[in-house]
C-alpha cells in the first residue's frame, strides 16, 4: 500500500490539475461566446450568397467561366481541411480526420493525386505522416483576421484549380450546432454546379447582367469562395471552443471523483496506521506487566 505521504502528494497533484482544467474551461467558455456570435452572424450572409450564386449560375456552360469546368473522370482532388492548432478538445480533431480518411478510402478507385491545404496543426501532422502532399499549412494564422486567412486560402485553391492541378476541391470542417453538438461537414466548392435538376430545369431564369456577365462572374465567384471558407473557419473555431469546454468540464469532474477516491484511501491508510500504533502500544504494555 502507498504511504500516507505519497497519497497526500497525489491528492495535491490532482487538485492542481483540477485548478488548471477549471481555468481552461472558463477561458474556452469566454472564447466560445465571442466565436458563436461571429458564426451566427456570418450564417445568413453566407447562405444568401450561396443561394444567389447557385441560382444565377444555373444553365451556364463551362465557356461562361472556368469555375464551371469538371469533365475528367479521374479526380485530381484538393482538400481544404479545417482542424485546430491545439489539443485538449476531446475527439474534435479525430472525428473530422477519420471522416476524411473514410471518404478517401471509399473514392480510392476514382481518385488520382490528392493533396491538401491545411488550416490547423493537428490535421497537417496527421496526413503529413501518411505521405499525403500538403500544399500549404496555415498554423497559428488565426491571430490575423479570419477574412484575410479565408481570402488567402481561396486564392490558393483557385490557382490550383485554374492551372489544372486540381479538378475538384472539397472543404471539410466542423459545423457548430450547439454547445454539446457539432457536425462534420463536407462541401464541394469547386467546380460550381450549373446543372439544374427536376422542375428547376423547366424554369431557368434569364438574368440581365450589367455591366456584363464575365465581369460580374470574375468578381462574384472568387468572393463566393472566400465567404464559404470564412464560414467554415468560423464554424470550426466555435465547435473547437465548445469541444474544449466540454472536455475540460469532464476532466474537472474526473479530478473531483479521483480526489474523493484518494481521500477515502488516505483515510483508510491513516486509520490502519493509527490502529497499528495502538496495537504496538497495548502489546508493549502487556509485555511490561509480565
Amino acid at each position: 500500500m502507498a504511504t500516507l505521504r505519497t497519497i497526500r502528494r497525489r491528492i495535491a497533484s490532482v487538485k492542481n490539475t483540477q485548478t488548471i482544467t477549471k481555468a481552461m474551461q472558463m477561458v474556452s467558455a469566454a472564447k466560445l461566446r465571442k466565436a458563436q456570435e461571429k458564426a451566427l452572424k456570418a450564417r445568413p450572409f453566407a447562405e444568401a450568397t450561396k443561394h444567389l450564386v447557385l441560382e444565377m449560375c444555373k444553365g451556364m456552360t463551362p465557356e461562361d467561366h472556368p469555375f464551371f469546368v469538371s469533365s475528367e473522370e479521374k479526380k485530381r482532388l484538393g482538400i481544404i481541411l479545417v482542424t485546430s492548432d491545439k489539443g485538449l478538445c476531446g475527439s474534435f480533431n479525430n472525428n473530422i480526420i477519420f471522416r476524411v480518411e473514410r471518404d478517401l478510402r471509399k473514392a480510392q478507385g476514382g481518385l488520382g493525386k490528392t493533396s491538401f491545404l491545411m488550416v490547423g496543426k493537428k490535421g497537417g501532422d496527421f496526413f503529413s505522416k501518411r505521405n499525403f502532399e500538403i500544399k500549404k499549412k496555415y498554423l497559428e494564422d488565426r491571430e490575423r483576421t479570419n477574412y484575410e486567412l479565408a481570402a488567402e486560402i481561396a486564392r490558393e485553391a483557385k490557382n490550383y484549380f485554374l492551372t489544372g492541378e486540381w479538378n475538384e476541391v472539397h472543404l471539410y470542417y466542423s459545423a457548430f450546432k450547439s454547445v454539446i453538438k457539432y457536425e462534420i461537414t463536407q462541401e464541394t466548392i469547386l467546380p460550381i454546379p450549373t446543372a439544374p435538376t427536376g422542375l428547376e430545369a423547366e424554369a431557368i431564369k434569364d438574368y440581365i447582367f450589367e455591366p456584363n456577365q464575365k465581369e460580374i462572374l470574375d468578381q462574384l465567384l472568387p468572393k463566393f469562395l472566400e465567404i464559404r471558407i470564412l464560414k467554415a473557419i468560423l464554424e470550426s473555431q466555435t465547435s473547437e471552443y465548445a469541444a474544449r469546454m466540454a472536455a475540460m468540464d469532464t476532466a474537472s469532474n474526473n479530478c473531483r471523483e479521483l480526489i474523493t477516491d484518494l481521500t477515502l484511501i488516505y483515510n483508510k491508510a491513516r486509520q490502519a496506521a493509527i490502529t497499528k500504533e495502538l496495537l504496538d502500544i497495548v502489546g508493549g504494555a502487556e509485555a511490561l506487566k509480565k
